[in-house]
């Protein structure tokens, strides 16, 4: 895996409108034709000017959240909507159900295709900081990682847990201090995890069977912002749905792959009613 380079202010700014990355899917829906900035803010009403705005920022927050790819040719925008984004757009047109959040969530927090700050944050300075962490000391960390610049700005990644995604508890702010919080699992997302640990493993082993010990690198738990043991409770749900399998006569004990991800992301939203 290759690590993408990071865009710090790919946000302008501007915490995440869900009804704007909607706008931006539905605008290139079956749709091939590519618009520049400012068509795509005349014809879904998502303000932009020259030298900033918002279209820009959600085509990018949809990029993160795993739901489109886009290239730009003469500052033309070609977007395609992935597979998940297609899911997505039928299953929870809406973009609010508590599961469709966790799972863009946890895309934006990824090292590979999310945004830099959302993973680092996420994934290295809570666990380093036991899950609380002073502002002050946020962005002195940002501050060492992000060293060429000037200015760290955290309201948009603040903003983004305190409005769009506040029903997911994700995090408590508490004056000065930002706690990073574990959250109850569901088994009717049994599927949704099940994807997300799939992804995870084909992004690193072109094997089906590999040690226990072997998915802490995939900072699983960290994304889904849930405790070890529950994490491992997910696995024993796996295993009853028949979707991965233990061989406990081996030390350590080994998870073998019986489905990919390709046949999870149909299933996603199938235990929802």
């Amino acid at each position: 895996m290759t690590k993408k380079k990071y865009e710090l202010n790919f946000h302008q700014s501007f915490t995440v409108s869900i009804d704007y990355v909607l706008k931006i899917m539905k605008l290139y829906f079956k749709n091939d034709l590519e618009y520049s900035k400012e068509e795509i803010s005349e014809l879904t009403g998502i303000p932009t000017g020259k030298s900033s705005g918002k279209v820009v920022p959600h085509i990018k927050y949809a990029k993160y959240f795993g739901l489109i790819n886009y290239n730009i040719d003469k500052g033309k925008y070609k977007i395609n909507i992935t597979d998940l984004g297609n899911i997505l757009l039928e299953e929870d047109p809406y973009l609010n159900e508590e599961i469709s959040l966790l799972l863009i969530n946890y895309l934006i927090c990824s090292e590979e295709e999310g945004a830099d700050m959302w993973y680092y944050i996420s994934n290295i300075l809570m666990p380093k900081y036991n899950g609380k962490i002073t502002k002050k000391l946020l962005i002195k960390e940002l501050e060492l990682r992000y060293i060429k610049n000037k200015v760290i700005n955290i309201n948009p990644w603040t903003m983004y847990y305190k409005s769009v995604f506040k029903k997911l508890r994700l995090y408590s702010f508490i004056d000065d201090n930002f706690l990073k919080k574990d959250i109850k699992i569901h088994k009717e997302y049994i599927y949704m995890y099940s994807y997300l640990f799939m992804k995870e493993w084909e992004k690193r082993y072109s094997v089906s069977e590999i040690t226990i010990n072997s998915i802490d690198k995939f900072n699983w738990k960290e994304k889904l912002f849930i405790s070890r043991q529950d994490s491992y409770k997910i696995l024993d749900y796996m295993s009853e749905e028949g979707i991965i399998q233990f061989n406990k006569q081996l030390t350590p004990v080994t998870i073998v792959k019986l489905k990919n991800s390709s046949y999870l992301l149909k299933k996603i939203y199938s235990k929802i009613i």
